[in-house]
Formats: structure tokens, sequence, C-alpha cells
């Protein structure tokens, strides 16, 4: 499993990059799939050159043959015309200076050319590398050498903490977002309704269905109401739970291990669990089974919402706080 972002995926999408290969085989290109190459190459007649910028070829090259798991993609690059002394077109070339760094497809950090000191310099940044910092969010260094011990000290594999803080700031968005959009559905139709039934409702509630349909609401459309009623019910009570209350658990759940985020308003009530299938506690085991039955982005009463494949947020049972 891994936790990437929309920007990562991109890489991957065969309708967005192609991925060339290099002299390495885990240093590639990401070449654009909506890039009009040829204004460049006078219509397709040139081949496009690669090559690496000379100043940062020594660090890629080093890291790239010192970590094999690791994969360098180079996706900011713009061709460059090169012409002859008569300034006919000769060629072109892509330089590659800018670099994302996976393991599989999980992103460890940005390595990229920049300047430091009026010199050439490398600018390495992650999660790791910003937190550290008080201003800016990247360290630049003009040193080889020291580069490579930087990215050796602070890149790598997210730990169990950092996987779960990263999961509760998507997990909140994600289930922010989806509580939103389903109480907005509701309340939509419930305004809707008064709209329409609002001269009537007073003097024939118990008949407030007939009179909104005669007043010109759609039939079909009033009549979702019980369903959209219920879902906002079900995701308002987790919702009121997991952030009022401080009831939410956030769990990743895979390979056999648990990692849990005890979420609390206060930071300093943040808990962290982990769990094998043979010590994972038996209600938190049953919810997750239950939530691995519906859709991601899906309710259930009483139980928490699923957020994708493999991540979670379970509602804690009053004689099971862990």
């Amino acid at each position: 499993m891994y936790i990437g972002s929309k920007e990562t995926d991109a890489l991957f999408n065969p309708t967005r990059y192609t991925l060339v290969d290099t002299s390495l085989p885990n240093v590639k290109w990401a070449k654009s799939a909506t890039m009009d190459y040829d204004s460049y190459t006078k219509k397709g007649t040139l081949e496009i050159k690669l090559e690496m910028d000379p100043f940062m070829e020594p660090l890629i090259y080093e890291l790239a043959k010192k970590h094999p798991e690791w994969t360098f993609i180079s996706d900011d690059v713009w061709p460059r015309i090169v012409t002859d002394d008569n300034n006919n077109q000769i060629g072109t070339v892509v330089t590659m200076e800018v670099f994302i760094v996976l393991h599989n497809r999980e992103q460890l950090g940005n390595v990229v050319k920049t300047h430091f000191r009026r010199q050439p310099a490398y600018a390495m940044t992650n999660h790791r590398i910003s937190a550290k910092r008080e201003r800016g969010n990247s360290t630049k260094t003009n040193d080889l050498k020291k580069a490579l011990r930087i990215i050796d000290r602070d890149f790598g594999r997210k730990n169990h903490k950092e996987r779960l803080m990263e999961l509760r700031g998507k997990g909140r968005g994600s289930l922010i977002s989806a509580h939103n959009s389903i109480s907005g559905a509701y309340q939509m139709l419930i305004r809707s309704m008064l709209e329409n039934l609002e001269d009537h409702v007073a003097a024939n509630f118990q008949h407030y269905r007939d009179i909104v349909v005669a007043a010109g609401m759609s039939p079909t459309r009033l009549d979702a109401l019980p369903e959209k009623k219920e879902q906002y019910d079900i995701a308002h009570g987790v919702y009121e739970r997991a952030f009022k209350q401080s009831e939410g658990l956030f769990v990743i759940a895979a390979n056999s291990v648990y990692l849990a985020l005890q979420d609390d308003k206060d930071e300093s009530k943040v808990a962290y669990h982990t769990w094998t299938s043979d010590t994972v506690p038996d209600v938190v085991r049953r919810k997750i089974g239950l939530l691995k039955l519906v859709d991601n982005e899906a309710f259930l009463e009483g139980v928490g919402y699923r957020i994708d494949q493999d991540s979670f947020l379970i509602l804690q049972e009053d004689e099971n706080g862990e």
C-alpha cells in the first residue's frame, strides 16, 4: 500500500505521461502527452535528445546506483532547440534537472537544480525537511557529498507515525468533504421543499407531500427525501462522534498489520497503536470488516467511514477505548 498524491499518480497515467528510459534503469523522463513536441522538432522530422544536467548528473547517478529500489523521474523539462552557425535547427535537447524521488509509488521527496550563493546548488525537499525549517521548505547546498548525506538521512519511506499523520490529514479532508456533500444535498432538498411548501405547511402539515407536489415540486424528487434524510443522519452521526466527541480512530489495515491513530482535538491526547492480525482488538477487526464491504467514501451507522481500500475511520465503543 502507498499513500500518494494526485500529482504522483499522474506520472503513471499513460494518458498524461510516457516514462522514457535513460542509461540507468531507475532514472526516467516523464514525457508529457499534452505538449506539442512537433513545434520543437520541425513537425517531427528531428528526434529529441535526452540529457542529464551536468551539475545534477553526479548526484542522481550516485543515488540511482546506491538505491536501485528508488525511481528518479524528471517531469519539469522543456525542449531546447539547437542550431548551427547559420541558425538552422539541427536538433532538440531535453535537459533533466528536476527530479521526483519515489519508492514504488510513494514519493520520498524532490531533488532539483537551483542556485545558492550565486552558484549552482542542489535543493532537496520533503515532509521531513520542511518540518525542520522555520523558513522555506527546502534545504540547499553546493556540495555533492553534503547533498548525498542529507538525502540518505532524510529521504526514505514514511514510518508508521508519519503514515498515520498523513492519513489523518487525508482522512479528515475526505470525511469532511463527503459529509458536507451529503449534508448539502439534504439541506438543498429541504430548502427546495420548504420554498414550495411555505404557504401551506401551517394549515395542512399532514398533507405536506400532496401540497408540495401540487405547488410544483417533482414527486420523484420529493420521494427521495426519506433516503437523503437517512444518508444525512448516518453521515452526520459519524461526523459528530469523530470530530465533536473525538471518538474517531484512523486505521491503516494492510498485510496483516494494523496501524491506528486515536484522534483528538487536544494534540497531547493523540495516541498511536500497532497491532497484528493476532493482537488487533475484535471490535476493530469487526468494524474494518464491515467497512471493507462498502464503497470508498461510504459511511456506516455506528461503525465509521471508509476512506479507501486500506484506510478507515472507525468509531470507538465505550467498552473498548483502544
